[in-house]
């Protein structure tokens, strides 16, 4: 059973670091978790959106479409951020007391409730908020045992987890953009500067070589720069600068630098 609950947690993971936070997250999700973890036959995930009310976005077992059609408040759902699994055995009973017949009766339409013999629930957190919850159900006398516990927590964390992951990356992915655009290009123009010239430049000439080819290097002053400055401002030199580089940048190939 570890085994195999290792590889599919596994997959679940290399899965989202490569197609990212897609619609199917939630549902792959449920899919790993129900296909490994002991009892458990059917299963779903609310989300709780920025309207802070919670809606199903994946659903085993149940018609998906018509659990689109409950919402719930906070108060209506018995949600345990200690993420230890909250387990209940009497879902009717519970149901009853805090539901609206209304969403109790569209629950029964989408799936097999009166099969069901116990519910663990789970918070999926992100930095002690809940953004998630996943509601796994077995149909067996016996319930859940500690081994399905373990598991379900293992898979409970994984969306928090992997949120946090990803925001780390790609706020890496940004920072390196940034310090690369430092580096390589003009801060006041946005063309490329004399480092990342002289780059391209060496590139061309061995590109060149190669194929017995010849490099065009184009160089261009403006006249009378200086007195711009001079008796404008450095702002208006500034100004002058940029809109010669739009007017430069207008007239060349994808592939020019």
């Amino acid at each position: 059973n570890w085994v195999a609950f290792h590889t599919n947690l596994n997959r679940f993971i290399s899965e989202t670091l490569k197609y990212g936070l897609d619609e199917s997250f939630y549902q792959r999700l449920l899919e790993h978790a129900t296909a490994v973890i002991p009892g458990v036959r059917a299963g779903s995930i609310m989300v709780r959106k920025p309207d802070n009310l919670y809606h199903y976005v994946a659903a085993l077992g149940y018609d998906l479409n018509i659990l689109k059609e409950v919402t719930y408040q906070e108060d209506e759902i018995v949600i345990n951020t200690s993420m230890e699994p909250l387990i209940i055995n009497n879902l009717e009973a519970l149901n009853h007391e805090t539901l609206d017949p209304e969403k109790f009766k569209i629950l029964y339409q989408a799936g097999p409730l009166d099969k069901i013999k116990a519910m663990m629930s789970l918070p999926a957190l992100v930095e002690d908020q809940v953004v998630a919850t996943l509601s796994l159900d077995t149909f067996e006398e016996n319930g859940f045992g500690p081994e399905s516990l373990e598991m379900a927590k293992a898979f409970a964390t994984q969306p928090g987890v992997l949120l946090k992951r990803l925001a780390l990356e790609q706020q890496l992915e940004l920072n390196n953009h940034e310090l690369n655009k430092l580096a390589n290009y003009d801060n006041l123009t946005g063309l490329p500067n004399r480092l990342l010239f002289a780059d391209r430049l060496e590139q061309s000439f061995t590109k060149a070589k190669r194929k017995g080819e010849a490099v065009a290097l184009l160089y261009l002053d403006l006249d009378g720069f200086k007195s711009v400055n001079d008796t404008l401002g450095h702002t208006m030199g500034d100004t002058l600068l940029k809109a010669v580089s739009l007017r430069l940048n207008k007239c060349l190939r994808e592939e020019d630098t």
